[in-house]
């Protein structure tokens, strides 16, 4: 998908076109249900008459920018309005998108850049002026199965391995978090689905409820420009990564109700 011309106005096309890497090809699926161009900060606006051709407006909340999908495999979906389900955002053969209904919807493939990266997982902003900034860690750099996960201070700025996680996607916008020290992967103590419950290691089962996730990036973060940020969502629960602070100091790695926003920082040297 491509913003025409780069444009920053409301009513600009949405088009397909030769990937360039350019902002105005990067959009974001916000938890609105909103898809929104990166250059623009505007929502793709499907037109109010059927098979009208799909632009970028303002984003107001009106359902014709409320989209919807279909997932189809690890990495590709269909893309639909979420108040006609049965109408499909569509390649329509010359570059031009359109929302319709049809049989034979397009294909849409998500490419998101932390996947399939080292990453490291941090409670706030890695900063030269925020000293105090912990990162996701295994307890002890322990390789063991059912070790906890902590919140800790980085070892450098890169990390130690065991502060490290590989981020890994097993479908549509379903990851496993895997520990690069240790090769397990982050989940839910005894498949909890309750608020406060403890973030273990474990072998990796990509199948398994409790070691999936969802990531969704914070849309907020980006009109700011500011640090990238996540909603690291776990599927079984529908809970939050987040940290509780125990009665040693020591900052556990829980699930709970808050919608937290964590930075994830790619290590490219790590790789």
């Amino acid at each position: 998908m491509d913003v025409q011309y780069k444009s920053l106005r409301d009513g600009a096309n949405i088009l397909t076109w030769n990937l360039n890497n350019g902002t105005n090809q990067r959009f974001f699926f916000n938890k609105f249900g909103e898809i929104i161009a990166m250059n623009s900060m505007k929502c793709l606006t499907a037109d109010s008459s059927a098979g009208g051709n799909v632009s970028q407006h303002t984003c107001d909340g009106r359902n014709e920018q409320k989209w919807d999908y279909d997932p189809v495999h690890s990495d590709g979906m269909h893309l639909k309005l979420a108040a006609a389900p049965s109408v499909y955002l569509i390649e329509d053969g010359h570059h031009n998108l359109v929302a319709s209904q049809t049989s034979s919807p397009t294909l849409w493939h998500n490419y998101d850049s932390i996947d399939g990266s080292i990453v490291l997982i941090t409670d706030t902003p890695f900063t030269n002026v925020n000293p105090g900034v912990r990162t996701l860690s295994v307890q002890n750099a322990s390789t063991a199965s059912m070790a906890p996960l902590v919140f800790e201070q980085p070892h450098g700025l890169g990390g130690a391995d065991h502060q490290q996680f590989k981020i890994l996607r097993v479908d549509w916008n379903i990851f496993i978090i895997k520990n690069v020290r240790s090769n397990k992967c982050v989940g839910v103590a005894n498949g909890s689905r309750n608020p406060g419950a403890q973030l273990l290691q474990e072998d990796c089962n990509k199948q398994r409820a409790r070691l999936r996730w969802r990531i969704s990036r914070d849309i907020e973060d980006l009109v700011g420009g500011s640090y990238p940020t996540y909603y690291i969502q776990s599927q079984l629960s529908n809970l939050y990564l987040d940290k509780y602070l125990d009665k040693n100091g020591q900052s556990q790695a829980i699930q709970s109700n808050a919608q937290v926003k964590l930075p994830i920082y790619a290590c490219h040297s790590c790789n």
